[in-house]
């Protein structure tokens, strides 16, 4: 009697209480080049990769299929015209102008920044995107978060006015209040900066408790993720790049670069005028809290007022 045939069937999945998950397919990125970068198509979502200038590059991604039209606070620049190109290896598209490059992964979509030489300067976190409802109260929005890889001897600088000098295990909530002035900006001791461009508050925690090895910026309202990537490699060149990014600040009259008498603040003019006569200054700039008149804006210069494009007089004290 011949033996019977033993059948083994495998099954390509997981089996889970009983019932058979199969691992889902990853869908393949595809990208599309215009005139100013590349649109990447992956999975439910749209990530666009903008060359600015021959440094900066623009990251912007955003859930569902087309990229929100959102005119910027902060930016005033338009994308220079440099010479930039795009490639295809097997691993990833590349962007890359003569000083930056920028890596989307094929099998995750995170982006890599890196210098002219390969030399990475920072990489987005694999599936370190995310979209959620928000947490505040009463308003059907979402929120959004983009974690980076932290390296483990980075210094993480800026965003606040009054801050620490180095981030590195902090976690800062960018809200304009007294005394704390937000800026939705840092740069790193690896020479390169971001710049975040979303308005709402947003929560920046630098390797702090529950995201060790990460930067995660969380922005409390969000339509997107939009950010701007500034290779340096020195960080005057970093100011330089945001400088051009969001103008040229104005250099103040030469009468302000001088004495500088700034307290909590000051009730009347009388109490002002003494101040100036002690320290023997007859013109001298003020900062000073609420209640409180710009030395310009005096009871001669009435009836006009402080703010106007014309400096008032001086008085003469």
């Amino acid at each position: 009697m011949r033996p019977r045939p033993i059948r083994i069937v495998v099954y390509c999945g997981l089996l889970l209480s009983g019932s058979l998950w199969t691992l889902p397919a990853v869908a393949a990125i595809t990208a599309e080049k215009g005139a100013e970068g590349v649109v990447f198509n992956l999975d439910g979502a749209r990530l666009r990769l903008q060359v600015w200038t021959d440094r900066v590059v623009r990251v912007t991604y955003a859930p569902g299929d087309a990229l929100p039209d959102a005119k910027s606070l902060s930016v005033i620049a338009k994308p220079a015209h440099v010479r930039w190109e795009f490639r295809e290896t097997p691993e990833s598209f590349v962007v890359a102008t003569p000083w930056v490059e920028a890596r989307v992964d094929r099998k995750n979509g995170a982006v890599t920044l890196l210098d002219e030489k390969g030399t990475a300067y920072v990489a987005e976190a694999p599936g370190g995107r995310a979209f959620s409802p928000t947490t505040v109260k009463n308003l059907d929005a979402q929120q959004a978060e983009q974690d980076f890889v932290l390296a483990p001897d980075e210094a993480i600088l800026g965003q606040q006015a009054n801050g620490p000098w180095n981030y590195r295990g902090q976690t800062v909530r960018l809200l304009q209040s007294n005394m704390n002035i937000a800026l939705p900006v840092l740069v790193s001791s690896r020479g390169y900066g971001v710049l975040w461009d979303n308005p709402a508050i947003t929560t920046v925690a630098v390797g702090a408790s529950g995201k060790e090895g990460l930067v995660s910026w969380t922005s409390e309202v969000a339509r997107s993720i939009d950010y701007y990537f500034l290779a340096g490699p020195d960080l005057s060149q970093v100011v330089a790049d945001y400088r051009v990014l969001t103008g040229i600040a104005p250099m103040l009259a030469k009468w302000v670069f001088g004495f500088w008498q700034c307290r909590e603040h000051y009730e009347t003019q009388t109490e002002i005028r003494p101040t100036l006569r002690t320290a023997n200054y007859s013109r001298a700039g003020s900062s000073s809290g609420h209640s409180a008149r710009c030395f310009a804006c005096t009871e001669a210069a009435r009836p006009r007022k402080c703010g106007n494009s014309t400096r008032p007089p001086m008085p003469s004290w």
